[in-house]
């Protein structure tokens, strides 16, 4: 064997050493991105020929690139020369010179011809750089998203809820909630129970409100507030003079009350179980927001919810509280099969803040 031949041969080896993460790379003296250590800085480099590319001497393919590789690519691509690269990833220039050769090694082809002392990369280096690029791209697009969800700044967040809570309570939540998260996007509906349970057990939303707890093993359920069944009445109502309302004062009044298969319907059914006589709705709706439509009309009167209740209403209808009380739950469930996302949860935590806040000044005043 020639001495040119047992050259090359030494020269193949360490490349092929590198490429496959060789001893003198394993040990993590003083590491680097491309995960070089200053062991293998202080190893003899394959000195590139001029006028060739460091491969020349060592042909032959041995697999795809790992990613210390395609960085190593990657830095003398953007800094021009391996001395730069070196100082991009903290490791010296014969560790980079080493990493480009196994490069080389492994792809079959050069990526950089020397000429005058300077690196020129070739056409299948600048077409594998393009596509770097977008790979980089990539892992910067997911290290901003996981930063962001870790801050709550974005991502999307499906709320549905009882009609009722829409009108006032919802909004404000909202409202409040985008001061801090004003990059999430917020798609809310607000549904009747027998549409809201299943959004929630498909994954179509990731929080519901509602009145009544959703009964089904795949949901959790907690309760985070309560309010009261009231009645409104208009202004020129008889009983705009009381103080609160019996279900006595409702005989002979239009009522405007709930199919009986309706949360609001079953609640305000043993509201009249006192009375002897049975009071039906002259005007039956199925929510507390087409009532309260109604008495702003003067159609008649009604038992509402007080997350209805909002400054607005105040001012065209005279609300009263009711005798003997009936307090609401609110309710706010989530699916028990998927862990709770953190913009969930911060939601969750603006709601219950909010109806702390709310339903005591908005509620009028008994007596």
């Amino acid at each position: 064997m020639s001495a040119q031949d047992d050259t090359l041969k030494k020269r193949r080896s360490a490349a092929t050493n590198v490429a496959d993460g060789g001893s003198a790379m394993a040990r993590p003296e003083t590491t680097g991105l491309a995960g070089m250590s200053s062991a293998a800085a202080r190893a003899p480099a394959a000195r590139p020929v001029a006028g060739k590319s460091v491969v020349a001497a060592v042909s032959g393919r041995g697999g795809p690139l790992n990613l210390r590789q395609i960085e190593v690519f990657r830095a003398i691509m953007i800094s021009g020369s391996l001395s730069e690269a070196g100082r991009l990833l903290f490791v010296s220039q014969p560790a980079i010179s080493r990493a480009l050769a196994a490069c080389e090694n492994r792809l079959g082809f050069p990526l950089f011809d020397r000429v005058k002392g300077r690196l020129h990369a070739t056409p299948e280096a600048k077409r594998l750089f393009e596509e770097v690029v977008q790979v980089y791209d990539g892992i910067r697009r997911v290290n901003d998203l996981a930063q962001n969800l870790a801050d709550d700044r974005s991502g999307v967040l499906h709320v549905v809820s009882s009609p009722s809570f829409g009108e006032y309570l919802v909004p404000r939540v909202i409202t409040r909630f985008r001061i801090k998260h004003a990059n999430v996007q917020i798609k809310y509906r607000p549904l009747t129970m027998d549409v809201l349970v299943p959004q929630l057990l498909l994954g179509h939303a990731d929080v519901g409100i509602s009145m009544l707890p959703p009964q089904h093993p795949s949901l959790e359920t907690r309760e985070i507030g309560a309010g009261n069944m009231m009645c409104i009445v208009p202004r020129f109502s008889p009983l705009a003079e009381l103080r609160s309302v019996r279900p006595q004062d409702l005989l002979g009044q239009t009522l405007i009350g709930y199919g009986a298969d309706t949360p609001l319907g079953m609640t305000v059914s043993g509201f009249f179980e006192t009375i002897p006589q049975a009071l039906p709705p002259a005007i039956e709706v199925r929510s507390a927001l087409t009532a309260c439509a109604m008495v702003r009309e003067g159609a008649g009167v009604a038992l509402i919810d007080s997350y209805c209740v909002t400054p607005g209403l105040l001012r065209d209808v005279v609300v009263r509280p009711i005798a003997p009380s009936i307090e609401l739950k609110i309710h706010v469930t989530h699916s028990r099969l998927e862990p709770l996302s953190v913009l969930a949860n911060a939601f969750m935590t603006t709601f219950r803040a909010v109806v702390r806040e709310t339903l005591p000044s908005v509620l009028p005043k008994r007596g």
